[in-house]
């Protein structure tokens, strides 16, 4: 679905999508993101899963998905690729504060999970 060098064209789809504010076309982009296909890189899985949760407005999937992910993603190997690792992750990290700011202005989300963003501040 994505790594260093490409990006799968239902996942730009769905991101466009979102930017442009048009949410069911983002939904439609969706169904074609299926991480669980490609072999590929645990954070990047992570990444498109939340993509997908993100353009179907299923942020509680993606709060969910982050408290069983592992705390911190390891990469090791070559720069290329320990900096591709650290993006993903800053990504994955965006979208779940993202979906936690808006499940708690919903009065759906207590506090944020302390376990994984502690130092985090809500933007705005």
């Amino acid at each position: 679905m994505m790594d260093r060098d490409r990006i799968h064209p239902a996942i730009a789809a769905a991101v466009l999508f979102l930017v442009a504010e048009q949410y069911a076309d983002a939904h439609e982009a969706a169904r074609f993101i299926r991480p669980e296909v490609v072999e590929q890189d645990y954070v990047c899985t992570i990444l498109a899963e939340d993509i997908r949760d993100l353009a179907r407005g299923n942020f509680q999937s993606i709060l969910d998905r982050a408290q069983r992910r592992l705390a911190a993603i390891f990469a090791g190997g070559p720069l290329e690729h320990r900096g591709m690792t650290a993006l993903f992750e800053s990504l994955v990290v965006g979208v779940d504060l993202f979906a936690t700011e808006v499940l708690a202005q919903e009065g759906i989300v207590a506090e944020l999970w302390p376990r994984r963003i502690h130092n985090a501040k809500p933007c705005g």
